[in-house]
């Protein structure tokens, strides 16, 4: 036997008309529902439509949870894909340095061999050493928290240049 959803819910509570729909649900799943409706029948017609719309949104309910699904899966399998792409770009970046790095070697061994004195070679060698590179070295003038820097920092500071200011 099929509840009459009609006698338990409010007019135009749609909230209540979804929750009711899916608990509201005959226990017997077979129960044809009834087609021999006479129009002037003004319950039966009511009855009929009420299934109606219930049924609609049971359809959309399903529907939407199956579309929420499948936008899930997909932000998965986008995140998968993207996660490998990046490691595989790291990769490839890595490599292209390595047989960057190979080929200047190579070059630099080259330029070595194809020298006629092996003292024009050994500087050659000293001049693309790291170990033999120009290095500088920073000393200020005025040493940290001393007064000559408070001076220069409030000189600096102000908005004053001589009698005008900027």
């Amino acid at each position: 036997m099929m509840i009459p959803l009609t006698e338990c819910l409010p007019e135009g509570d749609r909230k209540t008309t979804r929750r009711l729909t899916v608990m509201a649900k005959p226990i017997e799943q077979n129960e044809p529902v009834p087609t021999t409706l006479s129009p002037r029948d003004p319950g039966s017609s009511r009855a009929l439509c009420q299934h109606r719309v219930n049924m609609r949104v049971v359809q959309d309910m399903m529907l939407k949870s199956r579309l929420l699904e499948d936008e899930q899966i997909k932000q998965a399998k986008n995140r998968e894909v993207s996660h490998r792409a990046a490691l595989a770009a790291t990769e490839r970046i890595k490599e292209k340095k390595r047989q960057e790095n190979k080929a200047l070697e190579d070059g630099v061994e080259v330029l070595i061999l194809n020298q006629p004195s092996s003292i024009e070679a050994m500087n050659i060698a000293r001049m693309l050493s790291p170990r033999f590179a120009e290095t500088i070295n920073y000393t200020p003038h005025i040493t940290k928290n001393s007064a000559q820097e408070e001076r220069l920092k409030a000189l600096m500071g102000s908005d004053r240049v001589g009698a005008y200011y900027r």
